[in-house]
């Protein structure tokens, strides 16, 4: 059942935010894409297009740190709980070995980003070997049109992703092969890039939405979106955990839960330490 799948999902969706608005807003930060927990070594998968466009976050003069955020929702019995942690590294896919028959591109639109925070609870990945099968049940939830559909009605009315469901529409170039992308039916909005596309019955993760199919010049949606398969991820986030640099940084992050209790003691709610019973994890 998609609802009981989705209490598991929903927890491991992340947003990325810009640290520093212009807009003049102060309730929400600017959300300029989705990413979803990996490792629970801070590892966050999203598309290359989405950190790609980091860049373009505005940085204050003479300020020379991060400029994106990642927020992490977690939803205690005492309500939810935003968490601002800081992006510790960038790691865009390269030189990565494909089998035999693929014909895709030799780079994914895929990308992990490390966050400073340890202890995260990541989605469950799909084997490698099962196939994307066309009109298999699917579900996707990321933030559509970003901050703005949290915030529609003028004020801050939401704080989660917004849940989708449909099917695997087409695979890449055809059925039976190596996939390399795939169309759900779903309509994709900026902000959704980087949502994960998991199963309907398990909840197993094995594409992440990389954007919407249009048409015209006005780039009118069509209701279709593509995705990119995940079995990418399968291969390379087990050799990034395993990496020195990347262990490091994990070593030397707080646990989530000592970011959600000074989170709350900041907050002034003058809190005793969370114990696991009200933590959802």
């Amino acid at each position: 059942m998609l609802s009981k799948v989705y209490r598991d999902v929903r927890h491991s969706i992340v947003a990325f935010v810009h640290r520093f608005s212009t807009s003049g807003r102060d309730d929400f930060p600017e959300i300029v894409g989705t990413g979803f927990i990996v490792h629970e070594d801070g590892f966050i998968a999203t598309n290359e297009h989405v950190i790609d466009g980091f860049k373009d976050a505005y940085r204050p003069p003479g300020h020379t740190g991060g400029t994106v955020d990642v927020l992490i929702f977690v939803l205690t019995n005492r309500g939810m709980v935003v968490l601002h942690v800081e992006v510790a590294q960038l790691i865009k896919f390269r030189d990565h070995q494909f089998g035999a028959g693929y014909i895709g591109p030799q780079i994914p639109d895929l990308a992990v980003v490390q966050v400073k925070a340890r202890g995260l609870r990541p989605v469950k990945l799909r084997s490698a070997d099962t196939p994307i099968e066309e009109g298999e049940l699917i579900a996707t939830a990321g933030f559509p049109l970003g901050s703005a559909t949290l915030t529609v009605p003028g004020w801050l009315h939401q704080l989660s992703p917004t849940l989708q469901s449909g099917i695997v529409s087409a695979v890449h170039p055809f059925a039976g092969c190596q996939a390399h992308g795939f169309t759900i039916n779903t309509i994709v909005n900026p902000g959704e890039s980087g949502s994960p596309v998991f199963s309907q019955e398990t909840g197993e993760v094995f594409g992440v939405v990389q954007g919407a199919l249009t048409q015209g010049e006005a780039d009118v949606p069509t209701g279709f979106g593509f995705a990119v398969p995940g079995f990418y991820l399968n291969h390379i986030v087990p050799k990034l955990a395993g990496f020195d640099r990347m262990r490091a940084v994990a070593q030397e992050s707080p646990h989530i839960k000592e970011i959600l209790q000074h989170r709350l003691a900041h907050a002034g709610e003058g809190l005793a330490p969370l114990k696991d019973a009200v933590f959802p994890w």
